[in-house]
């Protein structure tokens, strides 16, 4: 997250006009948008890993955000694990642990396919995302000694798991929490309007908007995002 060449921010302005527009396509009408929000969040990792977008109802993207949500749901669910070993061989115990697995192999699965398609599609000269530049490093082996096809595997089901679930979360509290304090909701409503107007909001108003930023922060303290 920065400012000029190389941000996501870019990425990250497009997908919430799509999201904007998601929404504006219900007509003020109530809606669950939770997994639209979810999509959107992982819209940005895609297009920073994958060079790519999935559409809003897209049903490969709902399987694969359904398994991330299971693998974090899982996982903190199975932690007593962690700290008890012998406990894993108990089915009833294990079963999070089972079913994160489960569960971590479809993503795994999605990621493998992206990496079989960048490598048949790969140009060595302009490289266009985080597949493309780890692909280049695995034949030339100048930065990274010992890198292996699996490490960026790996790495890009890192990106996924830490990043959508958390960010996803903290943004679907945050609405829940302005649409229960209205008096803070126009607060933050005067606040961009004032200082972003209609343009989409940017990483340089940062500064500009510490009632925005309050919020989060304030979200963020108050709940636990993770059952980690």
């Amino acid at each position: 997250m920065k400012v000029g060449r190389g941000s996501i921010e870019g990425n990250i302005r497009e997908e919430a006009n799509c999201l904007r527009s998601r929404i504006a396509e219900n007509n003020g009408r109530p809606f669950d948008f939770a997994h639209d929000v979810t999509v959107a969040v992982a819209n940005v990792i895609c297009s920073m890993a994958f060079g790519r977008r999935y559409g809003y109802g897209d049903e490969t993207f709902r399987e694969l955000s359904e398994a991330l949500a299971t693998v974090v749901l899982e996982i903190g669910t199975g932690r007593i694990i962690y700290a008890f070993p012998l406990l894993q061989v108990i089915p009833f115990v294990n079963r999070p642990a089972m079913n994160a697995r489960e569960e971590y192999s479809k993503v795994v699965s999605v990621i493998r396919d992206e990496i079989s398609r960048h490598r048949e599609h790969l140009d060595r000269e302009n490289p266009r995302d985080f597949l493309d530049f780890c692909l280049l490093e695995l034949e030339q082996q100048e930065k990274v000694e010992g890198l292996t096809e699996e490490n960026v595997l790996y790495m890009a089901a890192d990106l996924f798991i830490a990043g959508t679930e958390t960010t996803a979360n903290t943004l679907l509290w945050s609405l829940l929490y302005m649409t229960l304090n209205p008096d803070i909701q126009n607060k933050v409503h005067e606040e961009l309007d004032a200082v972003v107007g209609k343009s989409p909001p940017a990483l340089s108003h940062r500064s500009q908007l510490p009632c925005v930023n309050t919020c989060l922060m304030e979200t963020m303290r108050i709940r636990t995002l993770l059952q980690l």
